[in-house]
């Protein structure tokens, strides 16, 4: 409650223009996804308008789980993929290895396999090279799910238990 509480006033006093992302997360957690889907894409059209290309990126990537949890996959994968292009037009390595995981959900939604296995090798190779084993542990998870949804059960199994040290750990 005191992370909401401190971001829910930070949000609408203005004070934290960041604060927006994180709230919108935290009201999906609380139950409250059609809130913070409002909240993600009124602050989506604001960022535009702000011309501001990291607080894009941090708002896709937070998006992510607001996206999938509202079912809203054709705006989720639209934002995920022009953040995409604008953390790489940057060199944000960081940022693009964040969005990998999101996006390989994304195109598994939208049975875009080898969109998805391409974005799989990039957040592996990113998350390996710049030391995120959050990020890391997070693709191989979305890697178990590519796979059971093109019915590969058993090697989706070996992909969901990999990373279970991690989480279990964390």
């Amino acid at each position: 409650d005191d992370a909401f509480q401190f971001l829910s006033r930070a949000s609408s006093q203005g004070n934290i223009a960041d604060a927006n992302p994180d709230l919108a997360l935290c009201l999906a957690y609380r139950g409250n996804v059609a809130d913070a889907h409002k909240l993600l894409g009124s602050f989506l059209e604001h960022v535009v308008e702000l011309r501001h290309p990291r607080l894009y990126v941090d708002t896709a990537i937070a998006g992510g789980l607001v996206w999938s949890m509202a079912g809203d996959w054709s705006a989720g994968l639209e934002h995920l993929e022009v953040a995409r292009q604008i953390a790489g037009k940057y060199g944000d390595d960081v940022r693009r290895a964040r969005l990998a995981p999101h996006l390989v959900r994304f195109y598994t939604w939208k049975q875009n396999y080898d969109a998805g296995e391409q974005i799989l090798q990039e957040g592996e190779r990113l998350s390996a090279r710049l030391g995120l084993p959050d990020v890391a542990a997070r693709t191989e998870t979305e890697r178990g799910h590519w796979l059971a949804e093109q019915g590969r059960f058993t090697e989706a199994v070996e992909a969901f238990s990999r990373p279970l040290g991690f989480f279990a750990s964390s």
